[in-house]
């Protein structure tokens, strides 16, 4: 039987880096992503060595939305646009 690969084999067989901001991943998912974090992960996405990069959490709602949203509003997306999104 063929052996499944997990998210970590595939960075790791591409070469792709792999970077945890923010929460324990134990945390419960509406809890707050801080300032820091948020801006951690806006440096490394912002950052041209990263490209491309893929930005998710483990539901990928609450804190990749408010990463995401934030880097929408520095890129002077309109509200409805970033909330749309």
């Amino acid at each position: 039987m063929p052996r499944l690969l997990t998210s970590l084999d595939f960075l790791k067989e591409n070469n792709i880096a792999w970077h945890h901001v923010g929460a324990d991943e134990f945390l419960a998912t509406y809890d707050p992503l801080s300032e820091e974090a948020v801006l951690e992960a806006l440096e490394l996405i912002l950052d041209p060595a990263n490209v491309p990069c893929a930005v998710m959490c483990n539901q990928g709602r609450h804190r990749t939305g408010v990463v995401v949203g934030v880097l929408r509003k520095l890129q002077r997306w309109n509200l409805v646009s970033i909330l749309e999104e």
